[in-house]
């Protein structure tokens, strides 16, 4: 009797998606299955990374000033693969309400 594949699953808990950021870059977080290969890219910026033997992964991304549309894709050994996308506005100058 073979046993069924496992699923491949991504979960993102960082960044939060729509968020507003007054640094230039953001730390990219998550839990996925273990050793995999994680890409993350934005219009402008790719980088890939292996998430460790418990599944986690983190790494910084710099962001462009304005939308940054995040996309991070996992891979497993059999080309199976996962997405999930998230967007961070980045502004220089801090907006401040009326007091």
């Amino acid at each position: 009797m073979t046993t069924p594949p496992k699923s491949l699953r991504l979960d993102l808990d960082q960044p939060d998606d729509d968020s507003l950021v007054f640094t230039p870059a953001v730390v990219i977080s998550g839990k996925t299955a273990p050793k995999v290969f994680v890409l993350i890219s934005t219009d402008s910026n790719d980088k890939v990374i292996q998430s460790e033997t418990n599944g986690s992964f983190s790494t910084v991304l710099n962001l462009d000033e304005g939308v940054n549309k995040i996309t991070v894709v996992i891979f497993d050994p059999t080309g199976d693969s996962r997405s999930a996308q998230k967007t961070v506005y980045y502004s220089k100058e801090k907006i401040w309400g009326k007091l």
